[in-house]
C-alpha cells in the first residue's frame, strides 16, 4: 500500500515498484494457504470458510493473470489497485483478530 501511494506522489519508480509488489504476491498466497490449513486443523469452521474463499479467490486471480500488477498499466490501475489492496488489508486485520479470538476461546473452552 505504501508503494502505491509513493508511486501516486512521483517518489518511486513504476519498475521498481512493480517488482517490489509483484514479489510479495506469491509468498502471500503461500501465506494464506498455510493459514487455512492451520484453521482447518483447528476445526474453526466459519473462519476456515471465509479464508477458503478468499484463497479460492487468490487463485482465481492467478489463474486468470490478474494477480501480478503490469508495470504498463500501473498508473491507469492505481485507484483500483489501492481500493484492493486496502480491502486485502481489512480482511487480513479481520482474520487476524478472528484467528486471536478463536485461538483463546479454543484454550480457555478446553
Amino acid at each position: 500500500m505504501l508503494y502505491l501511494v509513493d508511486l501516486e506522489h512521483d517518489h518511486v519508480n513504476p519498475f521498481e515498484a512493480t517488482r517490489f509488489i509483484n514479489r510479495l504476491k506469491v509468498p502471500e498466497l503461500g501465506l494464506h494457504v498455510f493459514h487455512l490449513l492451520c484453521v482447518g486443523y483447528v476445526e474453526a469452521r466459519m473462519l476456515f470458510l471465509w479464508q477458503f474463499l478468499f484463497v479460492l479467490y487468490q487463485f482465481w486471480n492467478f489463474y486468470q493473470g490478474r494477480m501480478y500488477v503490469d508495470v504498463t498499466s500501473i498508473f491507469k490501475d492505481l485507484s483500483a489497485e489501492k481500493r484492493k489492496t486496502g480491502m486485502r488489508l481489512g480482511v487480513y486485520f479481520a482474520a487476524c483478530v478472528w484467528t486471536v479470538f478463536t485461538l483463546v476461546h479454543t484454550a480457555v473452552g478446553k
